[in-house]
């Protein structure tokens, strides 16, 4: 063990003393590998350089294999090389199948996560949408606020079609705060849409004076949340197919 974090002097060194190391193996490696192969060759110290994962190491035995032919022969065959060539190709798979299970889990925690969170903000959506119903049709308050509960309740219908759309298809990559904040966007511009010419013929709480708030005002209300949902639903999913289009397309650099 050298301490600190300048390593490759005292480990060179090592290898020179007469007293330092007794023996060389050599996997694979770069620059520290190939320096360490050739002070090793330079002392005539025992050297296992295995060949097999290239490398530095590669570069060692084919330099003792040119020097020596008979040791290619030694090398590889049913004796102890082979055995801990085999037991190193072993480990390696060991670790490669463990990389691969540990970035399976990651990926199955992220969506269990990002599907954790659509259903925390469909949920949101969808209670905001109920009381806006709630006070809408059955208590509803004076008109001067009647349309700033109209415009609340596009909005929350159109994030809650979104994002119910996005449970249903099961889509756990998707991000939550994007689906909210897009379907409500979509829902307050159709919805808004959908009210002005209805406005236009009936003012209703409109009207600087209105003190009443009918039962078309209330019908209005009604359809335009459910216009709301609707695009909340279809908006997403447009977006989401224009998603994955756009990372299918290969962008190529300009000629």
């Amino acid at each position: 063990m050298f301490p600190g974090q300048d390593w490759e002097a005292p480990f060179y060194r090592s290898l020179a003393e007469e007293e330092g190391v007794n023996a060389v193996v050599l996997v694979a490696g770069g620059t520290s590998t190939l320096v360490a192969g050739q002070i090793a060759v330079a002392r005539r110290l025992p050297i296992l350089a295995v060949g097999e994962f290239g490398g530095a190491a590669g570069k060692i035995w084919n330099q003792l294999a040119l020097s020596s032919p008979e040791m290619k022969l030694r090398s590889w065959g049913d004796g102890p090389i082979a055995a801990f060539v085999q037991q190193l190709k072993d480990q390696c798979s060991s670790i490669e199948h463990s990389r691969r299970d540990a970035t399976q889990r990651e990926q199955l925690l992220a969506i269990i996560t990002a599907q954790r969170r659509q259903s925390a903000y469909a949920s949101t959506a969808f209670i905001v949408l109920l009381m806006a119903l709630f006070f809408g049709l059955v208590y509803p308050p004076v008109a001067s606020a009647y349309t700033f509960l109209e415009l609340l309740g596009l909005v929350s219908a159109g994030a809650t079609g979104a994002l119910v759309r996005t449970l249903i298809a099961g889509l756990g990559k998707s991000d939550a705060r994007t689906s909210f904040l897009l379907g409500g966007i979509a829902g307050f511009v159709v919805g808004l849409a959908y009210l002005i010419p209805l406005w236009v013929g009936a003012p209703g709480t409109l009207e600087p004076k209105a003190v009443i708030i009918s039962a078309s005002d209330k019908i209005q209300f009604a359809s335009a949340v459910l216009v709301a949902v609707s695009a909340g639903v279809g908006f997403d999913t447009v977006f989401n197919r224009l998603q994955k289009q756009a990372e299918n397309v290969a962008v190529s650099p300009p000629h």
